[in-house]
């Protein structure tokens, strides 16, 4: 189900809400309608204008929100057990013979036989 509205009613509907300065309209409207257009500010003036602590310090009708109730029946969030995960530190003495320059890579464990005497333990 779509319901049609044209822009004149859709307008007449918008214009007089207070914070129609602040919502977005079409671009055909600004010529349509004759609305000045909208010029956007810098990061730096919005700052120093303290619009935003202005309208948070501002008395405002609304009532306070206060909820004294368990929602949704007290209903709580159910969380997923953590994953055991077996960890193996493998520690293996580095030693560097004399007169031999500091290797840019080192050799893979893969080659080593303590990985293999590790994974002869988790077998067993």
């Amino acid at each position: 189900m779509t319901c049609e509205i044209d822009d004149e009613t859709l307008y007449n509907l918008m214009k007089d809400m207070p914070d129609f300065a602040c919502m977005p309209i079409p671009q055909s409207w600004y010529k349509k309608f004759g609305i000045p257009p909208r010029n956007p500010i810098g990061v730096k003036e919005y700052i120093e204008s303290g619009y935003a602590m202005k309208r948070a310090i501002e008395k405002k009708d609304l009532p306070p929100l206060i909820i004294d109730t368990p929602q949704q029946g007290g209903k709580l969030a159910i969380f997923i057990p953590e994953e055991k995960v077996q960890v193996d530190v493998i520690s293996r003495p580095f030693v560097l013979e004399e007169n031999t320059p500091f290797p840019a890579i080192l050799r893979s464990l893969k080659d080593d036989t303590l990985l293999e005497q590790v994974q002869t333990l988790k077998m067993d």
